[in-house]
C-alpha cells in the first residue's frame, strides 16, 4: 500500500478548518439569532428542530451508503467535499438573511433553509470524517489523523465562537453582523474542503463485493459497540450542545453582558485544544475505553463543580469553563477515533467495512444531540418566563446556571454507566488489528 505523507495529515485538518467555522456559527448562534432577531416562536423551533432531526434520521444513513457506493476519479469521499461545499456556502448565507416577508412566508423560509442547511452539511460531514478510515489501515496513524484534525476542529470551532460575537458587536446591527459572519465563513469553508479533496489521497478499498444494502444495515444494528459508542455519544453530544446553546444566554443575561459571550468562547476554545491534546497520550497507555470513561467521569465532577460555584463571580465562572471545556475537547477525539475502531470491527466480525454508513451514525448523533439541546432550551425559555433583551429575574438567571451545569453534568454521568458496556478495551482492540494485518498479508 503507498505510503501516506505527513502533508496529508495535515490536509485533511485544513478542511476542518471551514467545516468547524460554519458548524460554529449554525450550531451556536442559529438559536438566538432566529429568537431575538428572527422574532421567531420558540414553539416553532422547537417544532423545527424535531423535524430537522426526524428527517436525519433517515437522511444521514441514506448519504451514508450513497457514498459508500461512490465511484469517481477521485474515489468514494473526497468528491463530495467539492460537490457539497458550495450548496452548503449559499444556504448557510440564506439561514442569516432576514428577508421582508409575511409571518407565515417567514416560517416557511426558515423552515426550508434550515434543513437544507441540515442536508448539505451532512453531504460533506460523513465524507469528510470517513477518509481517515481510508487514508490509512494502520490504527495508530489514524488516530495520529483523528487527533490533529479534531485538534484544529476544536481550534476552528473555538475561533468560530469568540469571532462570531466580536464581529456582530463591531457591525452596525446584530442582523448585519451575523450576515457578515455568514458570508466570511462560507468562503474559507468552500477553500478548505477544496485543499482536503485534492490533497488527501483513498488508499483503503473494500474487498470487490456487490454492494449489499442489508449487509450495510447489519453493520449497524449487529455492531455492539457501535451501537454503545452511539448511546454514550448522544448524552456526551447533548452535555456539550446544552453548553453550546445557552452560552449566549448565559453571558448576555446570567453574567450581565453580551461581551461576556467572547470570554466565554475563549475559553471554550483553550478548553477544548487542551483536552484534544492531551486525549492521545491517554489513549496510548490505557486504551480508548478507558480513556473515555476517565473523559465522562471528568465531566461529571466538573460540572456539578461548576453549578456550586455559580455565576457571580466571573473570574471563577470563566476558570471552570475552561477546565469543562477540556472534556469536550478530550470527547470529540475519542469518539471520532472509537468509531473509527468499530469499522475494523464490522470488518472482522461481519464482513464488510461500510465506512460511510458507520460514520453517518457519529454525524447523526451530533445533530440529534443538537436538536434535542435546542428543544431543551426553547421549551426552558417558554417555562421560565424569558423575554428577549430585558434585565431577567433570578429564577430565569439560576436556569441558565443550571442548563449550562448541572444538567451537563448529569448526563455525561449517563453515558459514563452506557459505556462501561463497550467491549473493545485496549487488549480486544489489538486483536482485531492483528487479524487484520493478517487478512491484508494473504491479500
Amino acid at each position: 500500500m503507498e505510503k501516506m505523507s505527513k502533508s496529508e495529515q495535515v490536509c485533511h485538518a485544513v478542511g476542518g478548518i471551514g467545516h468547524n467555522l460554519i458548524y460554529a456559527l449554525f450550531s451556536g448562534y442559529i438559536l438566538i439569532f432566529y429568537t431575538d432577531i428572527f422574532k421567531l416562536s420558540p414553539l416553532f423551533l422547537t417544532v423545527l428542530f424535531l423535524v430537522a432531526r426526524i428527517w436525519d434520521a433517515i437522511n444521514d444513513p441514506v448519504m451514508g451508503i450513497i457514498a459508500d457506493k461512490t465511484h469517481s476519479r477521485m474515489g468514494r469521499y473526497r468528491i463530495w467535499l467539492l460537490r457539497a461545499a458550495p450548496v452548503i456556502s449559499v444556504v448557510l448565507v440564506l439561514c442569516f438573511i432576514v428577508p421582508s416577508f409575511s409571518d407565515t412566508l417567514s416560517y416557511i423560509y426558515c423552515f426550508v433553509t434550515y434543513i437544507l442547511l441540515g442536508m448539505s452539511f451532512t453531504a460533506a460531514d460523513i465524507p469528510y470524517w470517513t477518509l481517515p478510515s481510508v487514508m490509512t489501515d494502520d490504527a495508530e496513524k489514524r488516530n495520529r489523523i483523528f487527533s490533529t484534525s479534531s485538534v484544529v476542529a476544536s481550534l476552528a470551532s473555538g475561533i468560530g465562537a469568540v469571532a462570531v460575537p466580536a464581529i456582530v458587536a463591531a457591525s452596525p446591527d446584530q442582523k448585519t453582523g451575523y450576515l457578515i459572519c455568514a458570508i466570511a465563513f462560507a468562503v474559507v469553508g468552500i477553500i478548505c474542503y477544496s485543499i482536503t479533496a485534492f490533497k488527501v489521497e483513498e488508499r483503503v478499498e473494500p474487498e470487490r463485493k456487490e454492494y449489499s444494502v442489508g449487509l450495510a444495515i447489519k453493520t449497524l444494528t449487529g455492531n455492539k459497540p457501535l451501537l454503545i459508542i452511539m448511546a454514550a455519544s448522544l448524552f456526551g453530544n447533548m452535555a456539550f450542545q446544552l453548553k453550546v446553546g445557552v452560552n449566549t444566554y448565559y453571558g448576555t443575561y446570567a453574567l450581565g453582558s453580551y461581551d461576556y459571550v467572547t470570554y466565554l468562547s475563549a475559553m471554550l476554545l483553550l478548553g477544548m485544544l487542551a483536552g484534544a491534546s492531551l486525549i492521545p497520550v491517554l489513549i496510548r497507555r490505557s486504551g480508548s475505553k478507558t480513556a473515555m470513561l476517565i473523559t465522562l467521569m471528568a465531566g461529571t465532577i466538573l460540572s456539578v463543580l461548576f453549578w456550586v460555584v455559580g455565576y457571580g463571580n466571573l473570574i471563577a465562572v470563566l476558570v471552570m469553563a475552561a477546565l469543562t471545556s477540556c472534556v469536550v475537547g478530550a470527547f470529540t477525539v475519542l469518539v471520532n477515533s472509537m468509531t473509527a475502531d468499530t469499522i475494523d470491527y464490522a470488518e472482522v466480525a461481519l464482513g464488510q467495512r461500510n465506512e460511510g454508513i458507520i460514520t453517518s451514525t457519529r454525524t447523526f448523533i451530533t445533530k440529534l444531540a443538537t436538536a434535542i439541546a435546542g428543544v431543551v432550551i426553547t421549551l426552558s425559555l417558554e417555562m421560565i418566563g424569558y423575554v428577549p433583551n430585558i434585565e431577567q429575574t433570578v429564577s430565569v438567571k439560576q436556569s441558565f446556571q443550571n442548563l449550562m451545569t448541572l444538567i451537563p453534568g448529569i448526563l455525561y454521568l449517563i453515558g459514563f454507566v452506557i459505556l462501561i458496556f463497550y467491549p473493545l478495551n485496549k487488549e480486544k482492540f489489538s486483536e482485531i488489528q492483528d487479524k487484520l494485518s493478517e487478512k491484508r498479508r494473504r491479500h
